[in-house]
């Protein structure tokens, strides 16, 4: 009898320790919430999907950590202050803004800033998720915050600067370095700068599945910032299946201090230059 007895308590503090497991799921997406915006909606508006919000620009001062929104097909006005986040997500929990239909969503317009923006160095935003738009026709597409961001399945075309520009004033000696940065699966093309450009500070950056071509369409001389890329104080940059071609400069540039990066499975062929050899090199590392 003892036995059944002490083994229906072992059953009851079972049902316990789940029930407590149940509650701290709950809790851990109590905030979690969806989001809609459209170009017919309307700020005033609920951001729900029968009621969305009318612009991306609002909905990100509402998302929080676990939040999505949904951004359906349309075209979206880039502003002089860009896309702002008002509220970091988290490693498991990041703020995600996602087009509900690949490219459907397009961001355009020369704003001051760049269309998503992390605010003034940096602004401790991190961990935004950006996935499946368009970018065209904008200043530049995305300055990340300094931690946790993610860009995938975006397009990034006809851009004035870098259509992704990293920005640490005080590097290498900042103590703030990019960290967790991720570019998956992004097409960047006819770019008048660099396809993407930026000081670290000593920080890293996962790169995977990209496209970058004719970048440089401004024929800006090489030896500057042009190119497909040019990257400072990067500590442990991966790059793998990036496939970058037809610019007017480098194909990859590693400028001064950059260590412990790794560049494998990529294709990087038929980059120029204007009046010297080295303008147009494959991939060009500074030591």
């Amino acid at each position: 009898m003892n036995w059944i007895c002490f083994g229906k308590m072992c059953r009851y503090i079972h049902r316990l320790a789940l029930a407590a497991l149940v509650l701290t799921g709950t809790e851990h997406t109590l905030h979690a919430a969806d989001y809609y915006v459209a170009a017919n909606g309307n700020d005033g508006n609920a951001g729900t999907e029968g009621q969305p919000f009318r612009t991306i620009i609002h909905s990100a001062q509402v998302a929080r950590a676990g939040d999505v929104v949904h951004v359906n097909p349309g075209t979206y006005e880039n502003t002089y202050g860009g896309i702002q986040p008002a509220h970091s997500g988290t490693r498991d929990n990041p703020v995600v803004f996602e087009s509900t239909e690949r490219l459907g969503a397009v961001i355009s317009g020369s704003g001051f800033h760049s269309a998503f923006y992390c605010g003034d160095n940096g602004n401790g935003i991190s961990y935004i998720t950006i996935r499946g738009f368009r970018f065209s026709d904008v200043s530049r597409a995305v300055m990340p915050g300094r931690e946790g961001w993610r860009i995938e399945d975006c397009l990034i075309e006809n851009a004035e600067g870098p259509g992704i520009i990293f920005w640490v004033p005080d590097s290498p000696t900042d103590p703030s370095p990019y960290t967790d940065i991720v570019i998956l699966r992004c097409v960047f093309q006819d770019i008048q700068e660099n396809c993407f450009a930026g000081c670290m500070g000593m920080g890293n950056l996962h790169m995977k599945n990209c496209i970058a071509r004719r970048g440089n369409r401004a024929k800006y001389p090489p030896g500057g910032a042009v190119g497909a890329c040019k990257l400072l104080c990067t500590d442990g940059v991966v790059v793998e299946n990036l496939v970058s071609y037809d610019h007017c400069g480098c194909g990859w540039w590693f400028d001064w201090e950059n260590v412990n990066f790794t560049i494998r499975g990529c294709t990087i062929f038929g980059n120029h230059g204007l009046d010297k050899g080295w303008d147009g090199p494959g991939i060009r590392v500074e030591i």
